[in-house]
């Protein structure tokens, strides 16, 4: 790369095609459609509380989630980025539990997570 008179900071040509401005919200952390979207409220408001581990897992299911066989997601675990959350077989996770899938989470085979505790990604 060439540094030109009143270019003492260049630019690789990746950065100069990057469209960044400055005030741009960054929207990662929005649902990535809308039926993601009413998962979530569907979920988190409705079913979270619902006394059937079979209805809150089916509902995951339904709204994108990769669940394995034999999980049980116990009451009041709220749940975000449904869509990129990836639950392997044989796991509970705990009452009261924050599941924030958004960047992605995956939980292997047999894994136990507590009540209370926040998984955020």
């Amino acid at each position: 790369m060439t540094v030109t008179p009143g270019n003492e900071h260049p630019e690789s040509a990746e950065d100069s095609t990057a469209d960044v401005h400055p005030t741009k919200i960054s929207r990662t952390w929005f649902p990535t459609n809308k039926w993601e979207q009413l998962g979530e409220r569907l979920y988190n408001v409705f079913v979270t509380n619902f006394p059937s581990n079979a209805v809150r897992v089916a509902t995951l299911r339904i709204f994108g989630a990769e669940i394995g066989a034999d999980t049980r997601i116990e009451l009041g675990v709220r749940v975000l980025g449904i869509q990129q959350l990836h639950i392997g077989a044989g796991c509970v996770i705990g009452t009261r539990s924050l599941v924030d899938a958004r960047g992605e989470i995956v939980i292997a085979d047999n894994v136990i997570v507590e009540r209370d505790v926040q998984l955020i990604s």
